[in-house]
């Protein structure tokens, strides 16, 4: 009785954080298109999922050239190592809190970024 009960309350806690991931895929494009700084989404793996408008400007790449692409196309070669990290903490639960960090734009100049990942 008692691995059926704990069964159950793992089932419940995946369908519940199923359903926040979920509600937060049909949030994101509303607080995207209203804020005005750079928002760009990445999965786990590193590959970008959404890009903004203002990330656009930014980075000089279009969201078209880099949803599906590796986040490392932004992230200089000295900073892989640092952003692998960074992906394995958010992975094992970790929040973000306003993690300053350097990308490169398109053209090669670098920009100073803050990066956050909410729990």
């Amino acid at each position: 009785m008692q691995r059926i009960c704990a069964e159950s309350d793992s089932m419940i806690r995946a369908n519940q954080a199923r359903s926040k991931a979920e509600n937060l895929s049909r949030e994101l494009p509303a607080i995207a298109s209203s804020f005005d700084g750079a928002i760009i989404r990445s999965d786990l793996a590193g590959i970008v999922v959404a890009w903004n408008a203002s990330a656009e400007d930014l980075y000089g790449y279009t969201a078209q050239e880099m949803i599906g692409q590796p986040m490392a196309t932004v992230i200089p070669e000295r900073l892989h190592e640092e952003s692998l990290r960074v992906l394995q903490g958010i992975a094992a639960g970790k929040a973000l809190a306003r993690y300053e960090t350097v990308r490169r734009r398109k053209e090669g100049t670098s920009s100073r970024s803050y990066l956050s990942c909410p729990q």
